[in-house]
């Protein structure tokens, strides 16, 4: 949001899909951003991982690289 803010467009939309049993469910979310439609290829095991991973399926289309640490 703060590179939308930067670039004065809009905001962009978040949908998320859930699917599968409500003992494992599954969420797929979509971003629109400027009229063009991101989702990643596969679905999340929770709500926030999912949303965070459309996130960045939008700033790499954008042109954006960045780094991901994990810690084990």
């Amino acid at each position: 949001m703060e590179v939308c803010s930067r670039n004065r467009w809009m905001n962009p939309e978040f949908v998320c899909d859930e699917m599968g049993p409500h003992n494992n469910r599954r969420y797929l979310w979509k971003a629109v951003l400027n009229g063009v439609e991101y989702s990643p290829s596969l679905p999340s095991s929770n709500k926030k991982a999912g949303k965070a991973q459309v996130c960045m399926v939008v700033l790499e289309a954008l042109g954006f690289d960045f780094v991901v640490n994990i810690l084990i």
